[in-house]
């Protein structure tokens, strides 16, 4: 198969070190345990957060805002504080 060299790099814990990935068309049990177990329990959960934060992740992903400013004005949103400037 074509794709196990890749797979075979991508598990060396000396590389990459990703040691479940499985090389193949179907999903395993582990996956449809995953996508229809895990995620629905803690999908509200995270949709409701990354709602509440999508304004400043759009600037960061779009360039209108740096990373340092990004995770400034996260960290204050989370602490309930006024996101323009740290409070000292």
């Amino acid at each position: 198969m074509a794709d196990t060299p890749i797979a075979d790099k991508a598990r060396d814990k000396r590389l990459l070190g990703y040691h479940d990935i499985r090389i193949g068309n179907e999903p395993n049990e582990r996956l449809i345990k995953f996508i229809t177990t895990n995620l629905p329990k803690v999908a509200p959960a995270a949709r409701a957060k990354f709602d509440s934060y999508k304004d400043l992740l759009s600037s960061f992903a779009f360039g209108t805002s740096f990373y340092d400013a990004f995770t400034a004005r996260v960290r204050r949103r989370s602490q309930g504080q006024n996101e323009d400037f740290d409070r000292f």
